[in-house]
């Protein structure tokens, strides 16, 4: 469309800079305690208090008012109604009359640190209170067992939103809904394609009216820091002949994940009814805010706008996203074997110790909706994207028996330079994929396991088998696959190292090591998108590193 000379969309960005500071305060008190000579406590508390951030020029926002009433409100709805009446006497075998326009318009940003609004972005949580046990028993002369259990709070990563700070100005593409508005020269032409002026970055002197007529997410100034209650138990054992065994259980579960509802989306009824007939949301309609607000907002550029957009709650917003719903919830849950070995302690062969450490581990998550719109559907319980179910590794260390303080130590200054205190280490590991995104598709063969699967067939990509649903579809489809993984092979690592020692104080490391040493690829999950080509087929390119080696020296002193 560029190169016709009529785009199809484009915005131009301005994005103001931010200073922004907070600090941090934790206090802790710890003790061991040995009750008796098999029982030991490890007793803790700690208190963390994390301070929101700061803006020092109050350029962000604290939060969206959601009953106040919008500046724009009473000269919209008086050529709402207006235009309705125009339409509906015009139109009267309309399929569909013109929408009802609501009672009055609403919501608008609020500021830190405008209008008696504190300067933090968000309210200060109180409650990361975080005790932690860890307890060590010696039930037989060669077995014990540890437990322990804490809280543990995440530190935000989230720096709030700066509306009118960081805005943007969409290309119109078209005044009618219909034909292209570039034409060869003129406005909206690629010669001026922005007649109206960028929008300009107002900061907050909006107030309410700022970012009207477009989509935007806001951060409510109540925020709950995440926490964490981890907790584990196992035991080790040694064997006869010097075999380590330890079986071990962990826990994590994790509470006030928060993640996005969008709050200005139309009715579910009006989803159905759209669902069931695509021009009742899509069809075009005189556009109440044409004139009103400013030309170069989302709502405010054209003389038409669709119906969907009219059906909305907050019809002066588009969609409005609340990045702070704090019900969500994750869990892992991991069963660990291992058994460590020292085969070679003693003679000329040198210090051999290997291990074998097998993990199974099941990690689910409760952080979204698959239609993040609707409220009347849960928050979808599944596989975390990154659940990693098998995790293998095989490894070792080896002390060559050569060098001072070994069996043998080579003297001769060169030849012990050469041949003194080195040792070799790998680590073999194999870990299953993540699980596979699931296609939001009308499956009409039932199975989307492949045949036979390969890199083009990664799971059932017989487009034949797949209809895409209507506009407007309600998701019912899972967004992960619980049972079709990402591909994944073994990886090898390797290590040598040499030390050459000076004196009794001074020491000298040359590390070599080798990551991927078989240069094993690992292909991306499948393309899941049902338009393209290689939908269900493995990507080309390479997602692990190919085989790397580096050099690194310390010196000990």
């Amino acid at each position: 469309s560029l190169l016709l000379g009529t785009p199809g969309s484009g915005a131009i960005d301005w994005n103001d800079t931010t200073y922004q500071t907070r600090p941090y305060f934790g206090i802790y008190v710890q003790d061991d305690w040995k009750v008796n000579s098999r029982l030991t406590l490890n007793l803790g508390l700690r208190y963390d208090v994390q301070v929101p951030w700061l803006e020092r020029f109050n350029r962000r926002a604290r939060g969206f008012d959601i009953t106040s009433k919008n500046p724009f409100s009473d000269v919209v709805l008086a050529n709402w109604r207006s235009l309705k009446a125009k339409y509906d006497a015009e139109n009267p075998n309309a399929r569909y009359p013109y929408p009802d326009p609501p009672a009055e318009l609403k919501g608008g940003f609020i500021f830190a640190g405008v209008d008696n609004q504190p300067e933090r972005i968000y309210d200060t949580d109180w409650t990361n209170i975080a005790p932690r046990i860890g307890v060590a028993y010696r039930i037989m002369e060669k077995t014990v067992l540890r437990a322990g259990a804490g809280v543990y709070y995440q530190s935000p990563t989230q720096t709030g939103v700066a509306p009118g700070f960081n805005q943007s100005t969409p290309y119109t593409e078209s005044l009618d809904g219909i034909t292209p508005s570039a034409g060869l020269t003129g406005p909206y032409s690629l010669v001026n394609p922005f007649p109206d002026g960028l929008r300009p970055a107002a900061g907050s002197s909006l107030g309410l009216a700022t970012s009207v007529g477009g989509s935007f997410s806001f951060d409510p100034p109540r925020f709950k820091i995440p926490r964490t209650y981890q907790y584990s138990f196992g035991f080790q054992h040694e064997l006869p002949y010097g075999v380590l065994v330890e079986a071990s259980y962990t826990g994590n579960y994790q509470i006030y994940i928060n993640y996005g509802y969008n709050m200005n989306r139309w009715s579910l009824a009006d989803n159905t009814r759209g669902f069931a007939d695509n021009s009742y949301l899509n069809r075009n309609l005189p556009n109440p805010f044409f004139g009103i607000l400013p030309r170069n907002t989302n709502l405010g550029s054209s003389g038409t706008i669709s119906a969907q957009n009219l059906l909305r709650p907050n019809p002066i917003f588009q969609d409005v996203t609340n990045n702070f719903i704090q019900d969500g919830r994750y869990r892992s849950d991991q069963l660990q074997l291992k058994i460590e070995k020292r085969v070679l302690g003693s003679g000329g062969t040198g210090v051999l110790t290997f291990g074998l450490a097998y993990t199974f581990a099941k990690a689910f998550e409760r952080n979204h909706r698959l239609n993040d719109w609707n409220l009347a559907e849960r928050p979808i319980y599944e596989l975390d994207n990154t659940d990693k179910t098998h995790n293998l590794a095989f490894h070792g260390v080896w002390d060559l028996p050569v060098g001072r303080g070994r069996r043998f130590n080579i003297g001769n200054p060169v030849g012990g330079a050469i041949l003194n205190n080195w040792s070799f280490d790998w680590i073999l590991s194999y870990v299953n994929g993540n699980p596979v995104g699931w296609p939001n598709l009308r499956n009409n063969c039932g199975a989307w396991k492949a045949t036979e699967q390969n890199e083009d067939h990664w799971f059932n990509n017989d487009k034949s088998c797949y209809q895409q649903f209507p506009g407007f579809n309600v998701r019912t489809i899972p967004d992960r696959f619980p049972d079709i993984r990402e591909p994944q092979k073994p990886q090898l690592n390797l290590a040598l190292a040499k030390s050459f020692p000076f004196k009794e104080r001074y020491k000298f490391l040359l590390r070599w090591e080798a990551f991927n040493v078989t240069n094993t690829p690992i292909r991306p999950g499948p393309d899941t998108t049902f338009n393209n080509a290689t939908f269900g087929q493995l990507p080309k390119n390479q997602r692990n590193f190919p085989r790397v080696m580096q050099v690194a020296a310390k010196f000990y002193f």
